[in-house]
């Protein structure tokens, strides 16, 4: 919502030729995939693309993703090692030898509420593409934590819903690149005074006229 209201969520962002593409995913067969296109700007991150959809194997993921923006390189999520969509290889090992980007990273074991808190800090420094990334944004718009009807509050997990694969995958990418993230530059030092902080000047001066005003004073 402070996106949208700051003109960040905008249709046909410019997209830079020369900028790095990084693309982070959250994998599955049977639950949903999503994946998202990051392009790296000074002080930021434009999300060029999103793709998402459910019953796919890593060869059908592997081909559709041949028709978007090439990325330098891919981010798959910690359990990319396994074997799975009943295949001999990885997903990882498959898309290393697909040669659909310059290389592929798996992201390390984390937290979910560190992953959380990577999302909150990256995406104040984010531009969305509405156009390509629809689906993407509404998933961010939608994610929260489980809520209990019972105590009437919200708990520490999120809700697995269908907006779970569409935010992990942002998550996944925000644990990255929250390094890229140039540091807060410190406040400037207070500048020194330029004159003397009291009118006499020196210790010299302030007996000297300390000395006059004694001798003027006179007892009632």
């Amino acid at each position: 919502e402070q996106a949208q209201r700051e003109g960040r969520i905008t249709p046909g962002l410019e997209r830079d030729l020369h900028a790095r593409v990084i693309v982070s995913s959250d994998i599955g067969y049977r639950d949903k995939a999503a994946f998202w296109w990051w392009q790296v700007r000074r002080g930021g991150f434009d999300l060029i693309d999103y793709d998402e959809g459910s019953g796919m194997d890593a060869e059908e993921w592997i081909e559709r993703l041949r028709s978007k923006p090439r990325a330098n390189t891919i981010y798959l999520p910690h359990d990319a090692r396994v074997k799975t969509f009943q295949s001999r290889h990885s997903v990882v090992s498959q898309f290393l030898h697909a040669n659909i980007s310059d290389e592929v990273r798996v992201n390390p074991v984390s937290k979910k509420m560190d992953s959380i808190n990577a999302a909150r800090t990256v995406i104040k420094h984010c531009r969305f593409d509405s156009a390509t990334c629809e689906d993407g944004v509404e998933a961010l718009r939608n994610w929260s934590f489980k809520y209990s009807e019972e105590n009437r509050t919200f708990g520490s997990e999120p809700d697995h819903n269908w907006a779970s694969h569409g935010s992990d995958a942002f998550a996944e990418g925000a644990k990255v690149l929250q390094l890229e993230l140039a540091p807060a530059e410190p406040p400037p030092p207070p500048e020194a005074p330029t004159a003397p902080l009291y009118p006499f000047g020196s210790l010299d001066n302030l007996w000297s006229q300390h000395a006059q005003h004694t001798s003027r004073r006179t007892r009632i």
